[in-house]
């Protein structure tokens, strides 16, 4: 039996996407993780202070594990000096996560200058692991880390990994009359957003809203013309169940909000709003348009389309067979109840 260390995005988090993925993660690694002895940790807030890696049996349980994961999310950084770091790690508390392997992990420039500063650099080398492969979500985030001398594929985000050609298959082609979406309050532009809620107002009959992070119902009530719009539970589990119950289009500007919908079968168009969807979609193919083109949006939302996620199992599974117990996807086009959605 081997010990496996989880490092938790979806602990003290304020976006559901990170339930997401860790979610899925979770269901696609399956009995690696249940018939082993895994253990989970946070990583938006501190592991340990920095002196109980030196005197606290927890930190020893972290440093000798058989494997460390950490799931998901754009949690590297180019600079690991601002005071919000996706991982909330330093150089004096991260002693015991040294070797941590990423699974479908993504990036982001936080830097001012672009470029990643060198005590970055030496903090990502300390923590990461250089003996195993790690899996990336994108060619961007790949590329970042074969920069400073790392190994990765890039699997996709682990999200994406149970939207094969059967469950694409199943996806509606043609438009919906209702349709649930998602304002980003991260990254607001209040002017084209308005017109894009306006957009969304003239084509379909009923509209419905979803919060994935915790401002976001505080950024749509800063628009004109929602009086009718009906705002659905904020919870994953009211979302998912709310998707099941529905015919409804998803077109929005959360990026795990729409995968969700595709994973609840529902047609989706996914609006970009900065890097995350839009290198995703480069190599994944999942149907996402910037938010300045609301001319080519309106069109899809009134054209019949097919969904066709691409799914690279060849290289997930490249990934997976490097640890011993973790069972491979037997096929491309089935992948026979390993992934629920």
């Amino acid at each position: 039996m081997k010990k496996i260390v989880i490092l938790d995005t979806s602990i003290g988090t304020g976006n559901k996407g990170d339930n997401m993925i860790v979610n899925s993660t979770k269901k696609a690694l399956g009995s690696f993780l249940t018939e082993n002895d895994t253990t989970y940790f946070p990583t938006h807030t501190v592991v340990f202070p920095w002196y109980q890696n030196f005197m606290n049996w927890r930190s020893d349980y972290v440093k000798n594990a058989d494997y460390k994961f950490i799931f998901g999310t754009n949690l590297l950084k180019t600079n690991m000096r601002k005071m919000k770091p996706q991982w909330n790690i330093n150089f004096f508390n991260c002693m015991a996560l040294k070797n941590t392997i990423l699974v479908g992990v993504g990036n982001s420039n936080n830097s001012r200058t672009g470029e990643m500063n060198q005590y970055t650099k030496r903090l990502w080398k300390k923590v990461l692991s250089q003996e195993y492969i790690h899996s990336v979500r994108d060619d961007s985030t790949k590329e970042m880390l074969e920069s400073m001398g790392f190994k990765a594929i890039n699997t996709g985000c682990p999200t994406l990994w149970g939207l094969d050609e059967k469950h694409c298959s199943q996806i509606p082609k043609e438009k919906a009359k209702e349709v649930v979406f998602c304002f980003h309050d991260e990254n607001k532009a209040p002017e084209t957003d308005q017109k894009f809620l306006d957009m969304l107002i003239k084509n379909y009959d009923k509209l419905y809203f979803w919060a994935q992070s915790v401002n976001d119902v505080k950024y749509l009530n800063t628009f004109k013309n929602i009086e009718n719009i009906e705002i659905i539970p904020p919870s994953l589990e009211g979302y998912g169940y709310w998707l099941d119950t529905k015919n409804v289009d998803y077109v929005g500007m959360r990026l795990h909000g729409g995968i969700f919908a595709m994973q609840h079968k529902k047609r989706a168009i996914i609006v970009s709003v900065d890097h995350r969807a839009k290198n995703i979609n480069k190599t994944n193919k999942i149907n996402s348009i910037p938010r300045t083109e609301l001319t080519q949006i309106e069109e899809k939302i009134n054209t019949s389309f097919e969904t066709k996620v691409f799914v690279d199992y060849d290289k997930i599974n490249e990934w997976m067979s490097q640890f011993e117990g973790m069972k491979l996807f037997e096929n491309k086009f089935e992948n026979k109840g390993r992934i629920g959605c």
